[in-house]
C-alpha cells in the first residue's frame, strides 16, 4: 500500500469551515428581545443547512470510495449510517418549511480535496474518512453550542455519536493494512477504544457534558433517552 506523507496545508477540513456571522440592524421600533429571536432562528437555519451539505458530502465521499475500492466493505453501513444521518437533519429542514440543499455548498472544495485523496491510495480513502468523521465531531459540537433548538441538538447529539463510531471503524481499517493515521485522533478515541465493542455513542454526549453542556443523554447501547421534549426552545 503506498501511504499518505503529506496532507495538503490548504486543506478545509470540515470543522474549520466557519459560518459567516449573521448580523442585522433592529429598527427604532422593534424590541431588542424580537430582534434576538429572529438572529436566532436564522442561525438555526443556517446551521441546519451546512449540516445537511455536511451529511451529503460524507454520504457521496464514501460512496465513491467503495467504488474505488470495494474491500472497503464496512463502508457500506457508514454510508447508510450517513443517509440516516442526512435524512435527520431533512425533517428538521422540512419543518421549519426550509428546502434540501442540491450541493456541497461551502464544502465544495473540501470534497474535492478528499476526492483526490481517495484517488490516491486506499490509505488516501481511509486518511480522508477519518478526516471527515473528526471534522464532523468538531463541527457538531461548535454549532451545538450556538443553538438553543432542542430537537437540533437532540438531532446532533446522535450524529455525532455516531461519528465516533465511524471513526472507530475507519482506524480499524487504518490497523489492518498497517497504516498510521496522519490525523491526530487520540483525543477523541484512545487506542482501547479503538477495539472496544459496543456503541460509541455515548462519547458525544461525555464529550457535550465536558463542555458544561445540556444533553439528551444518550447511554452505553447508544440510544437516546426521551425526555418528552419536543420543539424548540429559545
Amino acid at each position: 500500500m503506498n501511504p499518505i506523507y503529506t496532507i495538503p496545508f490548504f486543506i478545509c477540513i470540515l470543522s474549520s469551515c466557519t459560518l459567516s456571522s449573521i448580523q442585522s440592524s433592529p429598527s427604532i421600533d422593534t424590541p431588542k428581545l424580537q430582534v434576538s429571536w429572529e438572529q436566532s432562528e436564522s442561525m438555526s437555519q443556517e446551521i441546519l443547512i451546512h449540516a445537511y451539505q455536511e451529511e451529503l458530502l460524507a454520504h457521496d465521499i464514501y460512496t465513491y470510495m467503495v467504488q474505488r475500492y470495494p474491500t472497503l466493505t464496512e463502508v457500506n453501513n457508514i454510508i447508510k449510517s450517513e443517509n440516516e444521518h442526512r435524512e435527520q437533519v431533512a425533517i428538521l429542514l422540512e419543518s421549519r418549511g426550509i428546502a434540501r440543499p442540491s450541493d456541497y455548498g461551502i464544502y465544495a472544495d473540501t470534497y474535492k480535496t478528499l476526492k483526490n485523496m481517495v484517488d490516491m491510495s486506499l490509505t488516501g480513502a481511509i486518511e480522508a474518512g477519518i478526516m471527515v468523521e473528526i471534522g464532523d465531531i468538531d463541527h457538531l459540537l461548535e454549532e451545538y453550542q450556538k443553538i438553543t433548538d432542542v430537537d437540533i441538538r437532540r438531532v446532533f447529539e446522535n450524529i455525532g455519536g455516531g461519528s465516533f463510531n465511524h471513526l472507530r471503524a475507519f482506524l480499524r481499517m487504518a490497523q489492518n493494512v498497517w497504516y498510521t493515521a496522519k490525523t491526530d485522533t487520540i483525543v477523541y478515541l484512545t487506542p482501547t477504544e479503538v477495539f472496544q465493542s459496543g456503541s460509541l455513542k455515548y462519547k458525544m454526549t461525555e464529550l457535550l457534558k465536558s463542555k458544561w453542556l445540556p444533553t439528551n443523554g444518550v447511554s452505553q447501547s447508544g440510544n437516546i433517552r426521551s425526555h418528552g421534549v419536543h420543539g424548540k426552545s429559545h
